[in-house]
């Protein structure tokens, strides 16, 4: 699954611009078989989002706070 480029405000000063690559959710199958017969087996990974640029252009704040702080409002 190819990942996604995204620009989001910083949370701190609101003015920077994160660049944040994500992972979309994807869904499998498996195909089993044993003598109790054939099953498939469904599995959903989760979507995964990873803060691309090293630091806010304005306020300076970096890549970890910036993170700690979307982590804390639930966002990624």
């Amino acid at each position: 699954m190819p990942l996604v480029t995204d620009y989001w405000p910083c949370p701190l000063c609101g003015k920077g611009s994160i660049e944040i690559m994500i992972k979309p959710s994807v869904m499998s199958a498996k195909r089993t078989a044993c003598r109790a017969g054939r099953g498939t087996t469904l599995r959903k990974t989760k979507e995964q989002s990873f803060v691309v640029s090293d630091k806010c252009p304005v306020c300076g704040k970096s890549d970890e706070e910036i993170e700690k702080k979307w982590r804390e409002e639930g966002l990624i």
